[in-house]
């Protein structure tokens, strides 16, 4: 593009550089990381466990003990599960989960990244450095959630090369396209985000042979999956149960306004901004056909539908990544003839270093805070030793703080507590076994600073002492019914959680 010793060859060689060796700066703190980023990868980390203890609990029925929660697809709990039995971890070693996840999502990541260049260079006909910027640009607005323990990573690789084989021609691109829609299907739900473009596009430009390749290719990978699922050791009673029940959060504007909506306005609307005044520049032939006509579907649905799903409760602005993705394809797309090579890439990484910039300011610090600290926390690793000793099997306890269930998997109950404080607002499960556990007392301790009332509907209050600081052991079994242990409504008023 540019010859050697070119000034501006240069100046594009040290931002390029820069923001590399920021990449992998970032990626050596995220992967050293002992606590969760975003999106709570302890609850992750806690599917996992509980699936390395016994492969039939990855997905448990959510109403009975210890009432845990799995919330995704199974692709990346089964992916994470087959490096964590290669490398001999144990279900207590969670720090050890958490890296292994990462590391695995960080190369997702950069397989997705790979994707991206091959669809700018070989079907968009971009020159190799424009692929490169865009690629430094969509890492850069997306950190540091492609380098957490969570299937988003996996999910950006089937979205990247389900686009460039379905932009392809041909049985073998139909057939990897199916492969990669398929595979997404399993990974995460929100894949229709980008399944429904991708298919209507063959449709509506008649490709009526390959979309009868691409659906039975996406059928067997679908089949080939659920086969390793099961000989994996894992069940399907309770799948349906976690993944789609578990994510009936509720919604609320006020919330996605904070949260959410201002990543898309803020990012990813400027980006749709200049894709449309691209176009307002040449024929709207552009966008009737070819490639032209995938993106611009792809964009548009993923909008929408992003839009929408971000309102519920316990959303984030990785909700706005597909659309993202697609916008940046879309001003590679639209700036051919108009935009220069050279003019471009400094568009690209001018954005790539103010979003870096960004990212560095909200997480380098907290970094820095964590390295601050001890490696133990003495209170918390007192009550886990405490726990372990008293704990028999068949015995279970709560505990407020993360780091105290993933020390002990096998006994902790009500994890994820985050989710499991919006389920029980929302009637999403039954509590009712909850109550009588608790009566039971298999609920052997309360783990936290105060006791509460009561939890998720079942009394605490009178049936619980502390035995040491922050620790409050089970001491009466009352004799009422759990259906009098059992609140209906909410929980109003007094020191109570839900």
């Amino acid at each position: 593009m540019w010859k050697v010793g070119d000034k501006q060859a240069v100046y594009f060689g040290v931002l390029r550089l820069g923001l590399l060796l920021f990449f992998l700066l970032f990626s050596y703190f995220t992967l050293k990381q002992k606590g969760d980023i975003r999106g709570v990868e302890s609850n992750v980390v806690h599917s996992l466990q509980r699936s390395l203890l016994n492969p039939a609990d990855l997905y448990s029925d959510p109403e009975a003990l210890p009432f845990h929660i799995s919330q995704y697809s199974p692709a990346y709990y089964m992916a994470v599960e087959e490096l964590l039995k290669i490398g001999g971890i144990q279900p207590s070693q969670h720090l050890a989960i958490r890296i292994i996840g990462r590391f695995l999502s960080l190369f997702f990541l950069l397989a997705a990244m790979f994707y991206l260049v091959r669809i700018l260079r070989l079907r968009l006909g971009q020159p190799r450095w424009i692929g490169f910027d865009a690629a430094l640009l969509f890492i850069m607005a997306t950190l540091p959630w492609y380098q957490l323990i969570r299937p988003d990573a996996l999910l950006l690789l089937t979205l990247s090369a389900s686009i460039f084989h379905s932009m392809g021609s041909g049985r073998r691109n139909a057939m990897l396209s199916g492969f990669w829609m398929g595979l997404a299907m399993v990974t995460k739900m929100n894949a229709l985000f980008f399944l429904l473009p991708l298919g209507l596009t063959f449709l509506m430009e008649r490709r009526f042979k390959e979309v009868v390749l691409v659906f039975a290719s996406g059928v067997v990978t679908v089949g080939m999956l659920a086969f390793l699922f099961w000989l994996q050791g894992h069940r399907f009673e309770f799948l349906l149960a976690n993944v789609v029940q578990g994510v009936k959060n509720g919604s609320n504007w006020f919330l996605a306004l904070q949260k959410t909506y201002p990543y898309y306005l803020t990012v990813v609307f400027p980006l749709m901004l200049v894709v449309a005044w691209l176009l307002l520049r040449q024929s709207l032939l552009g966008i009737k056909n070819g490639t032209g006509l995938l993106l611009s579907m792809g964009l548009a649905f993923t909008v929408v539908l992003s839009l929408m799903a971000s309102v519920k409760v316990g959303s984030a602005e990785n909700y706005f990544f597909e659309p993202l993705f697609w916008a940046i394809l879309l001003l590679v797309r639209f700036r051919k003839d108009q935009i220069s090579d050279s003019g471009f890439s400094m568009l690209l990484l001018v954005a790539a270093v103010s979003m870096g910039g960004q990212k560095a300011s909200n997480y380098l610090t907290q970094y820095y805070i964590e390295e601050g600290k001890p490696e133990t926390n003495i209170g918390v690793e007192e009550k886990i030793q405490f726990l372990k000793s008293e704990l028999k099997a068949g015995e279970y306890f709560v505990a407020d703080e993360r780091e105290i269930s993933l020390a002990l998997p096998e006994h902790a109950a009500m994890v994820p507590v985050d989710i499991h404080y919006t389920t029980y607002r929302e009637g999403v499960y039954s509590y009712e076994e909850w109550a009588l556990a608790v009566q039971e007392g298999r609920i052997k301790y309360w783990v936290g600073e105060d006791l509460p009332d009561s939890l998720y509907g079942a009394r605490f209050n009178g049936g619980f002492v502390e035995v040491r600081k922050g620790v409050w052991k089970e001491v009466v079994v009352k004799s009422s019914t759990a259906k009098s242990l059992v609140e209906r409504g909410r929980i109003k008023e007094g020191n109570e959680k839900p």
